[in-house]
């Protein structure tokens, strides 16, 4: 759920958040194995930052670690 007063961002901010292409995340918004919560107004996509933290979170993939030896 968003935070309060939230504002809404654009898709590319959070393609540039993310580094990665702006028609990447178009893709994991509307791929139902994704599920990356997004709003559709117009022909735009939108997002709440806070939402996309939190899909990544869920995202993480158990038992990696970067420390690598």
């Amino acid at each position: 759920m968003s935070e309060p007063n939230e504002k809404l961002v654009k898709l590319s901010f959070i393609a540039a958040m993310l580094g990665v292409s702006a028609r990447t995340i178009s893709r994991w918004a509307t791929d139902k194995t994704m599920d990356l919560p997004a709003y559709k107004i117009g022909r735009d996509l939108y997002f709440y930052w806070s939402e996309v933290e939190e899909w990544l979170k869920g995202r993480k993939i158990e038992g990696s670690n970067s420390d690598s030896r």
